[in-house]
């Protein structure tokens, strides 16, 4: 028997500003020996089984997304998850906090410490997703201060 892997990853647009989602699927299949003598049979089944993981993976993308993480309610703000206790935003990417430090020191020539004061967190590590796209369409924007 031989082992074929295959396997197709797409990558989506997420829910907020620069973010992304990732649908991944890796698919393995036996096959008896004999495959490997018929070159063509060999690579007939090395195709099926990619087309496969790809069409699984477009059906996917196609249908209704899924929230992938379900601390967060895609606003930045606290959810309740019905038994009143709260669950924690979704906290910007370290990319989106770059992009934040780097908009806002040229736009509005503001330094970090300022930016930490404009959001009200102690550490740029503390601001939500929803925080960090607001300041970054601010910034962006021209609306200073």
């Amino acid at each position: 028997m031989i082992k074929i892997n295959a396997s197709f990853t797409k990558k989506v647009p997420g829910d907020e500003p620069y973010s992304s989602d990732a649908v991944h699927l890796g698919v393995e299949i036996e096959l008896p020996d004999p495959v490997l003598t018929d070159q063509q049979e060999f690579s007939a089944a090395v195709r099926r089984l990619f087309q496969q993981a790809r069409d699984e993976v477009e059906n996917q993308v196609a249908g209704p997304r899924p929230q992938l993480d379900a601390s967060s309610n895609g606003n930045g703000h606290h959810a309740s998850n019905g038994n009143g206790t709260s669950r924690r935003p979704q906290l910007a990417s370290p990319r989106q906090i770059d992009f934040l430090l780097s908009l806002a020191r040229r736009n509005a020539n503001l330094s970090p410490t300022q930016i930490l004061d404009e959001a009200g967190v102690d550490k740029l590590t503390d601001l939500t997703k929803s925080q960090a796209s607001s300041l970054i369409d601010r910034f962006n924007g021209g609306n200073n201060r």
